[in-house]
């Protein structure tokens, strides 16, 4: 953000901030323009490999979800061939149908793609603010790893809301519809499975209450 004001960045239609940035930058070098090419395809080539991560511990998230009930059961056997390879087909498919849903549109999923990644930081800055407050009383540096965790939870939390906010209109609502849903689904499987445990509790309680020895039998039971 220091550079864009440094080097006076200002939007550009069909570039990224980051290539009109590295154009200034490099405004009159002899091999300018290579190393803009270069740069350009590094960040291409690292998104792609960073794409790779959702196949990869895709399945891996679903199965902890699962073992803790927020997904299907089906998923918590993750070295089961078949679930992993369904996690990486429902992610495939989701996917595809997100890009034919969007015709490709590079505005849109790079909403998609910015709410959600920080969310998913600002959630991770979280949980880490709470292990370390509850790790308060084990350890004695707990103060500066909250310190740390506490600033990245402040500095996410603010660039996911300005997020939201700024490109509300811009799909951003489609985002947090999407998101939505898959929270609800995620709740729904939760509440159903905690609905199916009370009842299997409460069937366990009546067949011990039933096939409890009566008082009568207890002194023979006793004498044998």
């Amino acid at each position: 953000m220091l550079s864009y004001v440094f080097y006076r960045v200002a939007p550009v239609m069909g570039k990224t901030m980051n290539a009109v940035l590295w154009e200034n930058i490099t405004h009159g070098w002899a091999w300018g323009f290579a190393i803009v090419s270069v740069t350009l395809l590094s960040e291409a080539l690292l998104l792609f490999v960073a794409a790779q991560t959702g196949f990869i511990d895709g399945p891996r998230v679903l199965s902890n979800m699962a073992l803790d009930q927020w997904m299907p059961k089906r998923f918590s056997i993750l070295s089961d061939r078949l679930v992993t390879q369904n996690g990486v087909m429902i992610m495939g498919l989701s996917s595809l149908i997100l890009m034919v849903l969007s015709r490709g549109s590079v505005l849109f999923l790079v909403v998609l793609y910015s709410i959600n990644v920080f969310l998913t930081f600002f959630l991770s800055q979280l949980g880490m603010v709470k292990h370390w407050w509850d790790e308060r009383g084990r350890s004695r540096s707990w103060i500066g790893k909250i310190a740390v965790n506490g600033t990245g939870l402040i500095l996410t939390a603010f660039i996911l809301v300005s997020v939201i906010i700024i490109k509300f209109h811009e799909g951003g609502w489609i985002t947090i519809l999407i998101t939505s849903m898959l929270v609800f689904f995620a709740v729904t499987v939760k509440r159903n499975y905690e609905k199916t445990n009370d009842q299997i509790r409460k069937l366990d309680d009546e067949v011990v209450k039933n096939l409890a020895p009566s008082s009568d039998f207890i002194p023979l039971l006793a004498d044998k």
